[in-house]
């Protein structure tokens, strides 16, 4: 049977009363295609199935130049579910903007309108009839309205056959009943009566004829090809995430180690001289005594700490005249200075002054050089030791006894 007489057969038989006659037209489907909100730049103009979730709602248009002139008196519309994924309602909207079969995607879906119909179809592989007489009507009366139709659900996944399935080749179109009220004829005159007929006599009943032998049982038919796999159904929700544990009580404070053993008792330094200046009488100022390899302050050079190290600053008590005696153990030529800096009141950086006086040690262990700057410093100036290399040698280290007089 062909789309045209399944549609009579589906919506039954159009009576005809007096002059007016009816014309039953198809229109069929121009354009179809769906578009997905999870791929919202893509198109699928050329899909064999129709899509209709609540991620994917499916587009068709519908090419009513066929359609003759006249009073729209139905008009349904004829899908064909190729298959239900999950069963809800399926409403159709129409388009009231324009979209193209290979051009439109999510991000450019047209502007729909309210629902003027819907269905709730039942099962896979079977025709589905809506009635959409209105929106028909409204596009025969205004034929730049007709932008075509949208399908959309909140719960249902339905898929519909498409104008390119290759399968069951089911494409959806419309069927649109017009109807024309034709010019009245005139009245003919009234006939004579006739006479009335004799009654003829009742025939005899026949007899009943032999009962005809059963005919055998047909072969099987060949099984039918596999229908196409259906589509994959969207992935559910993620469910709510797990309720953090609780923090573990802390473990007990585990018992003191044992004291380390004592170290070797360092070698005494010897006396410093007593100064001979009247002030502050010789008193030797001792500033530095360090082992390792720790970057020191370079007033002259890239390298700085932030702060002034106490081990190797002094300030002069007075105005007095700086000098200073180094004993080294390192077994390194290393050339010692005394610097003057000035902090800064606003920073932790401070400014290098000018080189006081320098000294030598030599490359035996426990060399040791002295030095007196020519000059006196004022009182208040902050002094600090440094070394030609940037770090202070390793090996032994170092004691530096300062006087300032």
């Amino acid at each position: 049977m062909n789309r045209i007489g399944w549609m009579k057969a589906a919506v039954g038989t159009l009576v005809i009363l007096g002059a007016m006659r009816a014309h039953a037209q198809s229109a069929v489907v121009t354009a179809d295609t769906y578009v997905s909100s999870a791929t919202a730049g893509t198109n699928y103009g050329d899909s064999s199935v129709l899509y209709v979730n609540p991620e994917e709602t499916s587009l068709l248009q519908f090419n009513l130049n066929s359609v003759p002139s006249g009073t729209i008196s139905k008009a349904t519309l004829c899908l064909f579910v190729n298959k239900v994924v999950t069963t809800g309602a399926v409403s159709v909207r129409p388009a009231t903007s324009g979209w193209t079969e290979l051009g439109v995607s999510f991000n450019d879906l047209p502007s729909l309108s309210s629902q003027v119909a819907s269905f709730t179809p039942s099962g896979s592989d079977q025709f589905v009839v809506v009635d959409v007489t209105s929106l028909v009507q409204s596009w025969i009366s205004s034929p730049s309205s007709n932008y075509g139709l949208a399908l959309t659900t909140t719960s249902g996944d339905v898929i519909f056959d498409s104008k390119e399935s290759t399968e069951t080749s089911h494409a959806a179109f419309l069927e649109v009943t017009v109807v024309s009220q034709g010019p009245a004829g005139a009245t003919g005159p009234t006939g004579a009566t006739g006479a009335t007929g004799a009654t003829g006599a009742s025939g005899s009943n026949g007899s009943t004829g032999p009962t005809g032998p059963t005919g055998s049982n047909g072969s099987n038919g060949a099984t039918g090809p596999t229908g196409p796999t259906g589509a994959n159904g969207a992935n559910g929700a993620t469910g709510p995430t797990g309720a953090s544990g609780t923090n573990g009580s802390n473990g007990s404070t585990g018992p003191t180690g044992p004291a380390g053993a004592f170290g070797a008792t360092g070698p005494t330094g010897p006396s410093g001289s007593f100064g001979t200046g009247a002030s502050p009488k010789g008193i030797p100022l001792a500033i530095a005594g360090h082992s390792g390899t720790t970057a020191w302050n370079d007033p002259d050079g890239p390298i700085q700490q932030t702060t002034l190290n106490g081990e190797v600053t002094v300030i002069a008590p007075v105005s007095c005249t700086p000098s200073m005696t180094v004993y080294s153990w390192s077994g390194v030529i290393t050339t010692w200075e005394l610097y003057s800096v000035t902090t800064s009141t606003s920073s932790n950086i401070w400014t290098p002054g000018s080189l006081i006086l320098s000294c030598s040690t030599g490359s035996g262990s426990g060399s040791s050089c002295s030095a007196t700057a020519s000059g006196t410093v004022g009182a208040g100036t902050i002094m600090t030791l440094t070394t030609s290399t940037e770090t202070a040698p390793g090996g032994g280290g170092f004691i530096d006894v300062f006087s300032c007089q």
